[in-house]
């Protein structure tokens, strides 16, 4: 939804012009490009990704509160570039351990699911928070977000996620 609703923002909330819609979407990618080398740079270990996911879940949230807050662009340009990095790193975060703890025969179904849980709910949260944003304004609904998003985000890990980051070896262990 942020990549979606940045020129509106940037355009009709923030004060910038075209150019400035092109400069944060630019930034997103340079936060996205960030989060990729440092994907790449980190350890392999389950509680480093977990570690990962869970920097990524506060950094989108503390990127989505740092834009609903700014003034203008350039007060603006951090929490963008916090929000590339913490998309990109949370969303390939999700995406390789969904593939390496899906079992082979089933690796295509989970992510075909996984796909349209993400994928499917986006138009629909786009329409609400479009309408949102229109009724109520978009730096309370960018703030509301950030605050759903961080509810969520503590009782999905608490839940569920912080499982799927446990090492191997001291699953199996307390097994036998």
């Amino acid at each position: 939804n942020l990549l979606v609703l940045m020129p509106f923002y940037v355009d009709n909330v923030l004060g910038g012009g075209e150019s400035w819609v092109e400069a944060m979407i630019s930034v997103l990618a340079i936060g996205s490009l960030i989060g990729a080398i440092s994907l790449i740079r980190g350890s392999r270990l389950e509680a480093a990704a977990g570690r990962r996911l869970r920097t990524s879940m506060v950094g989108l949230t503390v990127g989505l509160v740092w834009l609903a807050l700014s003034p203008n662009p350039w007060v603006a340009v951090p929490g963008v570039l916090i929000s590339g990095y913490a998309f990109s790193t949370g969303n390939t975060q999700i995406s390789t351990r969904v593939q390496q703890l899906a079992p082979d025969e089933m690796r295509g179904r989970v992510l075909s699911v996984n796909s349209l849980a993400f994928n499917g709910v986006m138009p629909f949260a786009t329409m609400i928070v479009s309408y949102l944003s229109e009724s109520i304004g978009q730096h309370v609904v960018m703030a509301g977000c950030a605050v759903l998003l961080a509810i969520g985000s503590v009782l999905i890990w608490k839940r569920y996620a912080w499982k799927a980051f446990i090492p191997a070896s001291r699953t199996v262990a307390s097994v036998s």
